[in-house]
């Protein structure tokens, strides 16, 4: 069966680790969310990388034909049985402060 997971974060990382499958994320590592700060302190990113496991790719998912049950990337395009759409989430921000959201906010 082929599993393909959309998005790197604690749900497609943890569904990744049960499931033989491609994980496809924009990035080619999970972040820790606790270590930002020191990452804001430091100005050291890969304090805060953990680089991916097993099968994973670093591209931008353009599209996904659920009918022929494909997703299309800036890579190609990859056929599934099963597919998981684990993207994230975006938070709004208070007026006047900043955010600390992933490596490159830090």
């Amino acid at each position: 069966m082929k599993v393909v997971i959309i998005g790197g974060g604690f749900a497609g990382l943890s569904a990744h680790k049960v499931h033989d499958s491609l994980l496809i994320d924009e990035k080619d590592y999970f972040t820790l969310t606790h270590k930002l700060v020191d990452v804001f302190r430091s100005g050291n990113p890969d304090v805060a990388k953990i680089p991916y496991q097993g099968k994973a790719m670093k591209s931008r998912v353009r599209n996904v034909d659920f009918r022929r049950k494909k997703v299309i990337t800036d890579s190609g395009s990859f056929d599934y049985d099963k597919l998981l759409i684990a993207c994230g989430y975006s938070q709004k921000v208070i007026p006047n402060t900043y955010k600390i959201e992933n490596v490159e906010d830090a």
